[in-house]
């Protein structure tokens, strides 16, 4: 049996938020009126849920906190979603092979937040983020490209793969 997710408490006023929907939230956006919404009981703070469920994204956000997770989503979100059009990788990828470079690529963006910004995984979420953290991810982000910082973590494996072996190997050639 599934267990059911926890209403996820406001990071503003400490109260447990309450399960809607997007109707309520957004009533002028249609597009939004079947997704599920966590609403602050005490600040009106929301957050929305992951398509198709009731978990919840992060935690609920008021407007001045939406708009810095907004503004860290559009710095950090375009070195993932466009590696796949780095040179490293050729042209004409199918469409799988797309799809697996923007996935690694994520997976190394998160990386090197959590390293960088001493975090879990767990915290390792723009959701997750107050507005400090916000904007200290968007800093790391200003003086890097996402070629650096693929080759930061082919260069972590790599030493990591020398420690346990004893002797370092190249861990990847190009995929990711």
């Amino acid at each position: 049996m599934k267990k059911k997710p926890e209403k996820p408490n406001c990071m503003h006023c400490g109260k447990i938020s309450r399960l809607t929907d997007g109707f309520e939230v957004y009533p002028h956006r249609r597009d939004l009126h079947e997704k599920s919404f966590y609403v602050c009981t005490g600040c009106e703070s929301r957050v929305g849920c992951h398509p198709g469920s009731v978990i919840p994204l992060g935690r609920p956000a008021n407007a001045a906190l939406r708009i810095e997770r907004s503004k860290t989503h559009a710095v950090i979100d375009p070195f993932w979603k466009q590696a796949p059009n780095l040179p490293c990788y050729g042209k004409d990828l199918p469409r799988k092979a797309r799809a697996a470079i923007k996935a690694k690529a994520r997976n190394r963006i998160y990386k090197f937040l959590r390293r960088e910004m001493k975090i879990t995984a767990e915290e390792a979420h723009i959701g997750m983020f107050d507005v400090d953290q916000c904007r200290a991810a968007r800093a790391l982000f200003y003086n890097i490209t996402y070629e650096q910082i693929r080759e930061m973590d082919i260069k972590a494996k790599e030493a990591e793969h020398g420690k346990n072996s004893g002797t370092a190997k190249p861990v990847e050639s190009n995929g990711g």
